[in-house]
C-alpha cells in the first residue's frame, strides 16, 4: 500500500513537472514570438519551435529586410538562451546563433536621423553561417560590386563584434567576386583562414574588356592590369580596429607563382592629374598594415607599352621574380623601422637584375634610396622593347650595369656604371624591318662603341614629371646614366 501511494505520489509530481514544462514552453514560445512580432522593420518566417529542455530554438524560412541590409534563411537555431535575463530582466543573452544557406544582401546608407531610443541588451557569444552567401551593392537596381560564397563562416567568444574582438573565427570561402574599378574585378576561387592562418589560392585581377576595347573606354591613359596568382598563404595574421580604423597585422606573407601583365596605350590622352609616390599612397591609406615580411615566389611580370599605331606593343618581360619586403606598414611609432624591398629577376632573355629599395613612409619630402644591377645583356635581348617604340636595334655586349640613386618628391640623382663591348646602334624605317643604314652611321659617331676600363661612375641628376610613376622616375635616371656613359658629345 505504501508502495502504491509512493507511486502515486512520484507520479503526480512527474505530471507535475510535466505540465509545468509543458507551460513554461507555451510562455517562453509566446513571449519569443511576440518579441521577434515586435521587431520593425518586422520578421518574417514559416515556424517557430522552442525546446526549454535542450534550450533550443528554431525558425524556418527566415526573411527581413533592415534599412541597409536584407536576409533570407532556410533555417535560424538559437541555443543557450539565458533564460533568467530573457523572463526577468528584459535582456537577451544567447550563445549561439546558427543560419543555415543564409542569403545576406549589404546595402550601405547615409542616414541623417538620430536614433535616441535606448538600444536594448543583447548579446551572442558565437555565430555560425553554414553554406551560405554575401551580397553588396549600392541600391536594389544597382549592380553588385562584392559578392561571396561560404560553406561555413564561425565566430566564437564575441566581446565585441564592432571592435572585432572575439577568441576564435574559422572561415571557408567557395568563391568570391569584388568590383575592382570600372576597369577591372577580383576573383578568388578559395579561401580559408582559422585563428590567424589564412590561405587563398587562384586569386586574379581580371580586366572587364580586352585591350581594344579597354583603349575605347578609357578617358585617358590608364593601365591595363591581369593578374594571376596560384597562392597566398599567412601564419599570424591578426587584425583589430584602433581609433575607427582598421589595422591589419601579419608575421610573415607568402606570394606563390604570381603572373602580373600591365599594358599601356601611350597614344591614349595623357592623365595629367599628380601621380604620388609610393611612400604618400601608404601615408594615406585607409587602412593601418604592419606587415613584418612578404615574400614573393618564382614569378613572372610583362610590361606592354602601345607607341606606335601600326606596330606591336614595346615588351619588357621580368622572369623568375622572387622579393623580399620587410616593415611593410604605415604605423607612425618610430620604433618601427622603414620598409625595405629586395628583389631579383632575370630580365628579358635571361639578365640577373637585383634591387634594393627603402622609404620613410612619414617622410613628408616622399624621400627613398634605390639601388641595383643588371648582368651580362646582349644587345639584341631589347629588340621587343626598342624597335616597337624607337624603330633601333642596339648590337653589342653590355657586362653590368650598377646603379645607386637617391631622390624625393622633386629630384632624383646619383650614380650610374655601365661597362660594354662593341656597342652600335642601328635606325629601322617604318617597316620595323629594314636599317637605315646612312642614318645609324650618323648615330654611330655620337656613340662610344667600347667602355673604359674601370670607369668612373657617371654622377646624374633629373626632375620628377610628377604626372608620370615612381617607375618613369627611376627610368628617367637610366636612361640619363645610359646616354652619359654611351655619348660621346
Amino acid at each position: 500500500m505504501k508502495t502504491k501511494k509512493l507511486l502515486l505520489i512520484i507520479g503526480a509530481i512527474a505530471a507535475g513537472i510535466g505540465i509545468l514544462i509543458f507551460l513554461l514552453n507555451i510562455y517562453v514560445k509566446n513571449k519569443a514570438g511576440a518579441e521577434l512580432s515586435s521587431l520593425h522593420p518586422p520578421l518574417n518566417y514559416k515556424e517557430l519551435q522552442v525546446n526549454i529542455l535542450t534550450n533550443n530554438f528554431s525558425l524556418s524560412e527566415v526573411k527581413t529586410r533592415q534599412e541597409t541590409f536584407s536576409l533570407s534563411a532556410q533555417n535560424v537555431k538559437v541555443s543557450g538562451l539565458s533564460y533568467y535575463r530573457f523572463l526577468f530582466k528584459d535582456q537577451i543573452e544567447i550563445d549561439q546563433i546558427r543560419l543555415e544557406e543564409p542569403n545576406i544582401r549589404y546595402i550601405p546608407q547615409e542616414s541623417t536621423s538620430k536614433d535616441t531610443a535606448q538600444k536594448r541588451h543583447f548579446k551572442v557569444r558565437s555565430f555560425l553561417l553554414k553554406n551560405g552567401s554575401f551580397s553588396r551593392q549600392d541600391s536594389d537596381t544597382s549592380e553588385v560590386d562584392l559578392f561571396l560564397s561560404f560553406p561555413r563562416v564561425e565566430v566564437k567568444g564575441i566581446k565585441n563584434i564592432n571592435d572585432l574582438q572575439f577568441s576564435s573565427y574559422n572561415i571557408e570561402l567557395d568563391s568570391v567576386f569584388m568590383k575592382m574599378n570600372a576597369e577591372h574585378f577580383i576573383r578568388i576561387k578559395n579561401a580559408e583562414a582559422e585563428d590567424g592562418r589564412v590561405r587563398l589560392s587562384s586569386i586574379d585581377i581580371v580586366p572587364y574588356d580586352a585591350k581594344s576595347a579597354f583603349d575605347q573606354k578609357i578617358p585617358y591613359e590608364k593601365d591595363r592590369i591581369s593578374l594571376q596568382i596560384e597562392n597566398i598563404s599567412m601564419a599570424d595574421f591578426a587584425f583589430e580596429m584602433v581609433r575607427d580604423t582598421l589595422l591589419l597585422k601579419e608575421s610573415k606573407m607568402t606570394i606563390s607563382n604570381a603572373f602580373l601583365e600591365i599594358y599601356r596605350n601611350k597614344l591614349v590622352k595623357d592623365d595629367v592629374r599628380r601621380k604620388p609616390l609610393y611612400s604618400e599612397l601608404l601615408r594615406n591609406a585607409p587602412v593601418k598594415l604592419n606587415f613584418k615580411q612578404v615574400l614573393v615566389e618564382n614569378s613572372e611580370i610583362i610590361y606592354e607599352e602601345q607607341v606606335q599605331e601600326s606596330r606591336q606593343p614595346a615588351i619588357i618581360r621580368f622572369t623568375d621574380v622572387s622579393a623580399e619586403i620587410n616593415n611593410l606598414n604605415n604605423l607612425t611609432s618610430k620604433e618601427i623601422p622603414q620598409p625595405k624591398i629586395t628583389a631579383r629577376a632575370n630580365f628579358m632573355n635571361g639578365t640577373p637584375v637585383n634591387l634594393t629599395w627603402t622609404f620613410p613612409v612619414f617622410d613628408m619630402n616622399n624621400s627613398f634610396t634605390i639601388s641595383g644591377s643588371f648582368g651580362a645583356l646582349q644587345g639584341e635581348a631589347l629588340d621587343p622593347f626598342l624597335v616597337p617604340a624607337l624603330d633601333l636595334q642596339a648590337r653589342g655586349q653590355i657586362n653590368d650595369i650598377k646603379f645607386n640613386f637617391h631622390g624625393n618628391e622633386n629630384v632624383l640623382s646619383g650614380d650610374f656604371n655601365m661597362d660594354y663591348d662593341d656597342l652600335k646602334v642601328e635606325l629601322l624605317k617604318d617597316s620595323g624591318n629594314e636599317k637605315r643604314n646612312f642614318f645609324s652611321a650618323i648615330a654611330n659617331v655620337f656613340v662610344k662603341n667600347k667602355g673604359e676600363p674601370g670607369a668612373e661612375d657617371k654622377r646624374i641628376e633629373v626632375e620628377r614629371n610628377k604626372q608620370r610613376s615612381f617607375w618613369n622616375y627611376i627610368w628617367l635616371g637610366l636612361r640619363k646614366g645610359f646616354i652619359n656613359t654611351v655619348s660621346q658629345l
